[in-house]
């Protein structure tokens, strides 16, 4: 809900996130995500490389005592010691900046502090994805069928979208399979979720992830259809 806040208002600046002893950190462009830190072990750059398989533990460990003796970033030892090629670094920081963005979707308690001003830091970069594309992810990645059903509604639930052009603006950039796409087409308000659902020949648990998003971007809205009642 955040991003798609921030994406909304061009908001320039950072946004602090804290739970227990963690906290991320992520900065904001014109509305778009640049940059983002963690506090966590977990988080580093180099624990996710040994995670895809990109680097081995014992190469990990090799690279972490030269950071940590030197104040060098792990990225550029890495390539200095042939462990990752320079044309993988960037996609590598890419992967990084991302995974901590995603890796707040999973948070259910917390708080947050926004700081407006300058988002510009040295390390900033251009993200792959669309912010509206990244909540689209997010939400597919870190949301279970019974979260989202708590947050959206049963599947008798009726959801009508509210900005046709705008949505079409993010279809545009969202990474959506045919049967997405045709289900967008059928949240015209008196269909219902297990509808809309069969009618795109996609299941529940990939139709709600997708609206979801789409409220959270605010495109669309939920109502109960008549007769339904809170049992």
């Amino acid at each position: 809900a955040l991003i798609a806040r921030m994406f909304a208002a061009d908001f320039t600046g950072r946004v602090v996130f804290r739970h227990r002893d963690a906290e991320k950190v992520v900065h904001f462009e014109g509305g778009r995500p640049v940059f983002a830190s963690s506090n966590l072990v977990r988080d580093r750059m180099g624990e996710l490389l040994v995670r895809e398989g990109k680097i081995t533990r014992e190469q990990h460990d090799r690279c972490q005592d030269l950071v940590r003796d030197t104040g060098r970033r792990m990225g550029e030892i890495l390539v200095d010691r042939g462990y990752l090629k320079r044309r993988e670094l960037l996609p590598a920081v890419r992967r990084h900046v991302e995974d901590i963005l995603y890796s707040l979707f999973a948070w259910d308690t917390g708080e947050y502090r926004i700081v407006a001003g300058d988002g510009a830091t040295a390390e900033r970069i251009r993200l792959s994805r669309h912010p509206a594309a990244m909540v689209l992810e997010g939400v597919r990645r870190k949301l279970d069928r019974a979260t989202l059903e708590r947050l959206v509604g049963a599947p008798t639930t009726l959801i009508e979208t509210t900005d046709r052009d705008k949505l079409a603006a993010t279809i545009g950039v969202a990474d959506l399979s045919a049967e997405e796409r045709a289900a967008l087409a059928a949240l015209d308000g008196s269909t219902d979720l297990a509808a809309v659902a069969r009618a795109a020949g996609l299941s529940l648990a990939n139709l709600y992830p997708l609206v979801w998003s789409l409220q959270l971007l605010g495109l669309a809205t939920a109502r109960r259809r008549p007769g339904d009642d809170d049992g």
